[in-house]
């Protein structure tokens, strides 16, 4: 048995001073003193601590390690972008202990049980954390296959649920007109299921990028006027009227922008079973970075404006966006983020290691969030959504003892070319983020330590969900 003494604990609406005892499960949370969930307070809580018992390694916040439901680590197939290895490192070193790994980057896509087992096969050897896999629907799969049938296989398999596109880039995961996805929907709701939707209108990106090509324009700002606010909306809105139609549960992921989160406000005001996402870099960065950052920047949908960053953090701080996610898909850095034409440049960033430092700093050490919110937004509400919580995503008797132990404190530095992902690349290049990492634990074993890997290639488990 070990514990863990004079730590902060989110608990429920609250924060205490704990002694946290565990081996591979949480055994037993022991409450001592109450501690205002706030920054300000919190930090000066510390501070008084530490100086009245001479010392500076005491009195950090436990958090129930971080969920990642986001992730494109490209194994098997793209692996030279990431692979299973490089991408769950580069996880465990930024907190997290769960991943989410999508169905489309891979070779071949995870669109049917076949597929799903030789992903698994070929990853379960790699992974330094526990994950769990989303299941996919191919708009090329309704002309030759029966698409229900892979469903239920996909389900019977384990994955979370089915991730779709509206648009897609890629030849082996086309994207889905409003009448596949109603079929989809239809299917996801008899199978108890949900759907994630990558919402942005095809035909309008299409449109404007085919003009902008002819016309020679080649700029950051004409790729963002391409993948538009109004592309997304209207995304949006198809999949809004698809979940009032069908009955079933949407997810709309990576949310980037204002106009997108009224209307998912206004959607669950009406009881339509939509839920939404966002990143770290919607919640930091704006297109008046590109100047300094270039195509570093580029994702799809692109960072927007001031008032859509503000308007992210709003939505977290309500409820309205149930959780941050990463969208990590690194790629082979310079190479495929130095073609010269934005229209080739890479659209993706790796994001997995600096998820949990950024929502520590920015929002709860800013104070935007206090800590209980920040375990909801960066793990409790992914475990429920994801239906991994019988095991994963709070610090509770019985559950695995997936740990992350904060300095709030210190500080982080980040220099890109010491990450742990493929990718040597990042936005938060050079930032200092409020907080330090000291030690991550994985279901009751130590495997990061003063930013020093001690775990070993290969223990990480696949994660089924909890089925009614």
């Amino acid at each position: 048995m070990q514990v863990l003494r004079s730590v902060i604990v989110p608990i429920d609406d609250d924060a205490w001073l704990c002694d946290v005892e565990f081996d591979t499960q949480i055994r037993d949370v022991v409450k001592k003193e109450k501690v205002s969930p706030q920054a300000e307070q919190l930090i000066e809580y510390v501070s008084r601590k530490r100086k009245q018992n001479h010392h500076d390694d005491q009195f950090f916040v436990l958090l129930s390690a971080a969920v990642d439901p986001h992730v494109h680590y490209d194994d098997p197939g793209f692996s030279w972008r990431e692979d299973f290895y490089t991408g769950t490192l580069s996880a465990a070193f930024g907190g997290v202990t769960t991943v989410i790994d999508m169905p489309c980057t891979s070779i071949p896509p995870v669109i049917n049980g076949t597929n799903f087992s030789h992903k698994l096969d070929e990853v379960k050897s790699k992974a330094v954390i526990d994950y769990a896999f989303w299941g996919g629907v191919s708009g090329i799969e309704f002309d030759t296959v029966d698409v229900r049938k892979n469903m239920q296989e996909l389900k019977e398999k384990g994955v979370v649920g089915y991730k779709t596109y509206l648009i897609s880039g890629m030849d082996a995961f086309t994207s889905l007109s409003q009448e596949q996805l109603e079929q989809v929907g239809l299917i996801t709701r008899e199978l108890d299921m949900l759907v994630a939707v990558h919402a942005e209108d095809r035909t309008l990106i299409e449109e404007k990028r085919s003009k902008f090509i002819d016309n020679g324009q080649n700029s950051f700002m004409d790729y963002c006027a391409a993948r538009s606010v109004e592309a997304e909306t209207r995304a949006m809105q198809t999949v809004i009227r698809v979940a009032q139609k069908t009955g079933a549960h949407f997810h709309i992921v990576h949310l980037s922008s204002k106009q997108g989160l009224e209307l998912i406000r206004e959607a669950q005001k009406k009881g339509v079973n939509i839920t939404t996402e966002t990143c770290p870099h919607f919640l930091a960065f704006t297109q008046e970075d590109f100047d300094q950052l270039g195509s570093i920047l580029k994702t799809a949908p692109p960072v927007r404006q001031e008032a859509d960053r503000d308007a992210l953090w709003a939505g977290l701080i309500e409820g309205a966006i149930s959780f941050v996610t990463t969208d990590h898909a690194g790629c082979d850095y310079p190479r495929e983020k130095s073609t010269g034409n934005i229209w080739e440049d890479y659209a993706g960033i790796p994001g997995s290691e600096l998820m949990l430092p950024f929502v520590i700093s920015e929002g709860f050490l800013a104070g935007r969030i206090d800590l209980c919110i920040l375990q909801k937004l960066i793990s409790t509400n992914a475990a429920q959504l994801y239906k991994l919580d019988v095991s994963k995503g709070s610090i509770t008797k019985d559950k695995d003892a997936d740990l992350v132990l904060i300095d709030v404190i210190a500080d982080t530095h980040i220099t890109a070319k010491e990450l742990h992902s493929k990718g040597k690349y990042s936005p938060f290049d050079q930032w200092k983020f409020q907080g330090k990492i000291r030690r991550v634990y994985l279901r009751g074993k130590l495997i990061i330590e003063d930013n020093i890997y001690v775990g070993r290639k290969g223990e990480g488990q696949f994660l089924y969900p909890k089925r009614m």
